[in-house]
């Protein structure tokens, strides 16, 4: 009497003692730092299914209770995922094979919504073919960033850009198209034909229109760009023809050395080409667009097709 109680007993308290999840949910990292931390992962994984676990009929990833964030169930499909936002990645796989069967997502460049407490609900079908449930819960938490904080990730990019310049041999300061750390190095320009050009043979190409014109160092009367500073530069030609068999081969030259060249045909109808190019130039090199060639009507066309342009990528002292 008393071994049959007992066993009654343990039987009652076996349906209600934690025995432990089948499925497990794990986030990384744990804890998310705003506009620090690119990606986070929420992920069920099987922990021990073998013994008691047929089948898994599905998994699904919640947020705050009954937010879905992610489910995954068996299809015939090549990606059986369902996600609840397009910042969401899935992937995961459920079926006889229990052992293989998980869910993980992917939460690119989290904020502080997407923390809270996420859930892995696995519905699977038992030994004895009873539908049943396993969950498991986890919390992902926001880090705050605070000055201390900070302050070794400051270090760290402090140390590479030294490393960076060390690398380079001397300093580097980067600029946008015609802009510099030093206002002397300000160079940008980028110039046009509003009316229909006549090109010469082995003559500048100088285009009368300005469209920008930053710094000193282009003068538009002899189309002649001259480098303020050592640095990086990068040059843009495009040239139109507008009248029917005619042609032309356009030099970009750095001193007397050829850059690039483009060739135009207009056989039957208008013609366009361009080509761009970065180069390095110490000061008071020139850079100039040099007509090698031209035939038949020698007209360029108007209204802004034909442009020529530069500016200082990066200043290197």
């Amino acid at each position: 009497m008393a071994l049959k109680s007992l066993l009654i007993f343990a039987l009652i308290a076996s349906c209600f003692l934690d025995l432990g999840h089948l499925m497990t949910i794990e986030t990384s990292p744990d804890k998310i730092t705003a506009t620090i931390t690119k990606s986070a992962t929420v992920s069920c994984v099987p922990d021990d299914v073998g013994g008691d676990v047929d089948s898994v009929e599905s998994i699904e990833i919640n947020k705050d209770g009954d937010k879905l964030v992610a489910l995954v169930r068996p299809c015939q499909k090549a990606d059986c995922t369902l996600t609840s936002s397009s910042d969401i990645q899935a992937e995961g796989a459920v079926g006889i094979n229990p052992s293989k069967s998980f869910l993980k997502v992917t939460i690119t460049d989290p904020a502080v919504n997407d923390t809270g407490v996420y859930s892995c609900n696995m519905n699977y079908l038992d030994k004895t073919s009873l539908i049943k449930e396993d969950k498991d819960e986890k919390n992902l938490t926001v880090e705050e960033m605070t000055a201390d904080a900070l302050e070794p990730l400051l270090d760290n990019l402090t140390k590479r850009v030294e490393m960076l310049e060390a690398q380079a041999g001397s300093p580097m300061t980067t600029a946008g198209p015609g802009g510099s750390q030093n206002p002397a190095c300000i160079a940008a320009f980028a110039v046009t034909n509003k009316k229909p050009y006549t090109a010469v043979r082995n003559r500048n190409l100088i285009l009368p229109d300005a469209l920008t014109v930053k710094g000193a160092a282009y003068d538009i009367k002899t189309g002649v760009f001259t480098a303020p500073c050592s640095g990086l530069y990068t040059f843009h030609l495009t040239v139109a023809l507008a009248q029917k068999m005619s042609g032309t081969i356009v030099q970009v030259k750095k001193n007397s050395d050829v850059l690039f060249r483009i060739y135009a045909a207009d056989r039957t109808y208008d013609d366009q080409a361009s080509a761009s190019s970065v180069v390095f130039l110490d000061a008071g090199d020139t850079v100039v667009a040099f007509v090698e060639a031209v035939t038949g009507s020698r007209t360029y066309d108007s209204k802004g097709y034909t442009i020529f342009s530069g500016y200082l990528t990066m200043q290197i002292e």
